[in-house]
This record gives C-alpha cells, sequence and structure tokens, in this order.
C-alpha cells in the first residue's frame, strides 16, 4: 500500500527485492531452463512493482542462449486454493509412499575375472542400498595370491 502511494522506501523495497528475486530465477534458469517462473502467495500481490524489476535483473543475468526464453507470471491460483492444493498433495504422498512398506532395494555383486596360478586377483564388491531417504553405493577391493 505504501509503495502504491508513493512511499520512496517502500518502492526501494520492493526494487530491491525484485532484483535480488531476478538473480535469483536466472541462476535456477541456468541449472533447470524452465519456460516460465510463476510467483504466488504475497509476493504476486506486489504486482508489476517486484515483476518488473524481478523480470529486468532476471534477462540482465540469464545466460545469452536462453534470454528472453524465461517469463515471470502471477500465479492463477488464490492463496486458499495454493494452501488446500499444498495439503492434499502432503496427504497424496503420504498414501502413495507407505514408508513402512517399502521394499529392501540393497544390491551386492561381485566381480571376478579368470586366474591362472602365480597370479594376483583383484575382487571388486559393490555393494548399494537405496533407501526412502538417500542412496549410498560401496566399492571395496581385495586382493589375493594365487598359489600353485
Amino acid at each position: 500500500e505504501a509503495a502504491a502511494a508513493g512511499d520512496l522506501l517502500a518502492i526501494e523495497a520492493f526494487d530491491r527485492t525484485g532484483t535480488i528475486l531476478g538473480q535469483a530465477m536466472a541462476d535456477l534458469a541456468a541449472a533447470f531452463n524452465p519456460e516460465a517462473f510463476i510467483i504466488a502467495g504475497g509476493l504476486a500481490k506486489a504486482g508489476n512493482m517486484l515483476y518488473e524489476p524481478a523480470r529486468k535483473a532476471l534477462q540482465e543475468n540469464l545466460l545469452s542462449n536462453i534470454q528472453n526464453d524465461v517469463q515471470v507470471l502471477p500465479s492463477s491460483l488464490e492463496e486458499n486454493d495454493m494452501a488446500l492444493l499444498g495439503a492434499s498433495a502432503l496427504v497424496w504422498k503420504h498414501q502413495s509412499l507407505n514408508l513402512d512398506e517399502l521394499p529392501d532395494r540393497s544390491v551386492k555383486a561381485s566381480i571376478m575375472e579368470p586366474v591362472t596360478e602365480g597370479e594376483t586377483v583383484i575382487t571388486r564388491e559393490i555393494s548399494s542400498s537405496s533407501s526412502s531417504h538417500s542412496s549410498s553405493a560401496e566399492i571395496a577391493f581385495s586382493q589375493n595370491q594365487i598359489l600353485p
């Protein structure tokens, strides 16, 4: 309201916030190459006071091969709709990912190559495990001398 009424400090706050937002969106665009950034919630209410500096900073900081390809748009959802969608997404995720019934995804494999007497055998054992929270892999090497 203050910025809309012409308060210079409020206008500067929106300008700086939009600039920082645009710079951050440029970083994300470099990594993910989105078609658009959708602004929602309280930020969306600021309208062009926020969108214009964000768009300007986005274009100034985008890689040249994607300049003018990324848009900044307001969400068409109302705040109450977003809250309901978020809550329903959490329920769906909880129901579809019953964490108590996840299968064991551990894998173990050994790789051995044929050898003759007197050669050294290097065995690689690969262990991999995955859970709903993390994945890991380990490779262990062991060396054995084949005796006659």
